[in-house]
């Protein structure tokens, strides 16, 4: 992708494989034991099939990780952009970066987990597409999880519809009040909404995760 090639060109790449007290790692060969699909790229080459995305799967190439990249610009699905395959314009280029979801453009590699659970580096442990026992590290590639964590704790309750039971009223977690007062008379009433910290909870998870509703 064009825009994406564009994008990486302006990345910092000062430090390709990450801090010295919390390293890249070659994954390679970690990944080719899995090797499971085939990219027809520039050449013909094997890959794996991972999930970065929710339920968006992508066959990556087996250097996936191994250093500081925006590995996610090129490889996951929801950093495609629609036109980006004939983005050459730059004022084009400019607009799309804004279309895409910011996590995006931040690097990382999968890294050395005891060098860097001794370091002040932040890493997660993979997840169950790609071998259990690699760890990747946002902040030795100089960026941060906190978007990608984000975007896709998210998406994966975007426009769904969430079953809530409420037991009963628990004053100050979840009731009804009535003249200014509690009253359990109203438990049944749908008429009269319920109030509390633990309402007021969903309320905020239903804003920030684009839920259609609660039930």
């Amino acid at each position: 992708y064009i825009l994406a090639n564009n994008i990486l060109s302006f990345a910092d790449g000062q430090n390709t494989l990450g801090k010295t007290e919390c390293p890249c790692i070659d994954a390679t060969e970690a990944l080719s034991v899995l090797s499971n699909c085939v990219r027809e790229d520039y050449e013909t080459s094997p890959g794996i099939l991972i999930n970065r995305g929710v339920n968006e799967i992508n066959c990556v190439p087996l250097s996936y990780g191994s250093f500081c990249q925006s590995h996610d610009l090129i490889n996951d699905p929801s950093c495609f952009s629609g036109d980006s395959q004939n983005s050459t314009n730059v004022d084009l280029f400019k607009k799309q970066t804004d279309l895409i979801p910011e996590y995006c453009s931040k690097q990382w590699c999968y890294v050395d987990e005891k060098k860097c659970k001794e370091s002040s580096e932040l890493l997660y442990q993979s997840d169950s597409t790609v071998p259990s026992n690699l760890f990747h590290s946002y902040t030795t590639c100089g960026s941060g999880a906190d978007s990608w964590l984000d975007f896709h704790t998210t998406k994966s309750v975007r426009n769904k519809v969430i079953q809530v039971t409420i037991p009963a009223i628990r004053f100050p977690m979840h009731y009804k009040t009535k003249d200014g007062k509690v009253d359990e008379s109203l438990y049944s009433d749908d008429s009269v909404p319920f109030e509390g910290w633990i309402i007021d909870y969903l309320n905020t998870i239903s804003d920030i995760s684009n839920i259609t509703k609660f039930t």
